[in-house]
């Protein structure tokens, strides 16, 4: 008996080991992996069919505070199972595969001086699926005389479709880079043409207001009221300049709501918002928000007064529809009028 003792706890002592050293495995495996993250290298494929003869850089500054060939960072599974981070970069620095295939002849008519101040792909979470973007300001300057003109800035929220369902980061990046390059160099002609009269329909990516900020922070409160029902809730989110008369953005919603039965609060942090732009002050919104601690599955469309890329007091006005379940409780299907006011900064 005692021998059989002895050796059930043998096993049980091997059991726990094993256990605690493949704990102690993963657990190293995973901060190694955040410590030292796969680099891979990639190819930048500028374009070389539209022909740039009219224009020429000068010069690129890179003044982002990283690698001059980082641009991208992202988590992808290895084993389906292991979280491992992954860095891209560039195999000739940024500033080097931007220029490429546009002269640098101070003799050409018009003569750029670029800044990269921000320039990274990153793969935006939408509630069913997920988008890749190439988010960048470029400062554009005239040079002239050694002397740099402030134009304007290139603002790039550059949406990347992928060819094939299923690419790989590698893969993505060349493409969405060779593409967007494409994009860029029809853009600095653009500007030229605007500057010498050939034509009025300037780029939707330039902005040439320089107090227009590269990010904004947007605070909203609001309160809505129906039949024997009222609520209020906060939002909290970041927005871009905007550069088209569409845009989505996803913000972090907390709210309150009484019913004659009862008080609940929930939370949702894709609280997903669709806009349409109107003119420089209203757009039109419409959100659809899954809270939890109840559950509730609700949409808010209103008209947002939003002044185009600049900071201020917003306000929207609306219809919000509502559908919520607690337990012990019936399921509510609801709808009011939707009142809200905020900020943006």
């Amino acid at each position: 008996m005692v021998f059989i003792s002895i050796r059930s706890c043998s096993i049980l002592l091997r059991l726990v080991f094993f256990v605690l050293l493949h704990v102690a495995i993963f657990s190293i495996t995973c901060k190694a992996q955040k410590l030292l993250p796969d680099t891979i290298f990639v190819r930048f494929r500028s374009d070389s069919l539209i022909d740039t003869d009219r224009i020429s850089i000068v010069e690129i500054n890179d003044e982002r505070d990283e690698n001059p060939r980082f641009v991208r960072f992202g988590t992808k599974n290895k084993y389906l199972f292991f979280p491992v981070d992954y860095e891209i970069y560039t195999k000739r620095p940024l500033t080097e595969a931007i220029r490429s295939g546009i002269s640098a002849d101070t003799g050409r008519k018009f003569n750029y001086v670029l800044d990269i101040k921000k320039f990274e792909i990153e793969t935006k979470k939408q509630r069913f699926s997920r988008s890749v973007y190439l988010v960048a300001d470029i400062p554009v300057f005239k040079y002239a005389a050694d002397t740099n003109l402030y134009l304007g800035t290139l603002y790039y929220d550059y949406l990347y479709l992928p060819e094939v369902k299923k690419e790989s980061p590698a893969v993505s990046t060349e493409n969405l880079l060779s593409k967007w390059h494409t994009d860029f160099k029809i853009d600095l002609l653009t500007l030229n043409s605007v500057s010498i009269g050939a034509s009025d329909e300037i780029t939707p990516n330039f902005i040439d207001d320089p107090k227009v900020r590269s990010l904004y922070l947007n605070a909203l409160g609001g309160t809505f009221i129906g039949y024997n029902w009222w609520g209020i809730q906060g939002e909290v989110y970041f927005t871009r300049p905007e550069t088209n008369i569409k845009n989505r953005y996803t913000a972090g919603i907390l709210r309150y709501q009484d019913n004659p039965d009862y008080e609940s609060f929930a939370i949702g942090k894709n609280s997903e918002h669709y806009t349409l732009r109107k003119n420089r002050n209203l757009m039109l919104d419409a959100d659809l928000n899954i809270l939890l601690f109840d559950v509730e599955v609700s949409s808010v469309q209103s008209i947002l007064y939003n002044p185009l890329n600049s900071s201020g007091i917003t306000a929207r006005i609306g219809l919000i529809e509502n559908i919520s379940y607690i337990i012990d409780k019936k399921l509510k299907v609801q709808a009011g009028l939707f009142m809200g006011i905020g900020f943006k900064l």
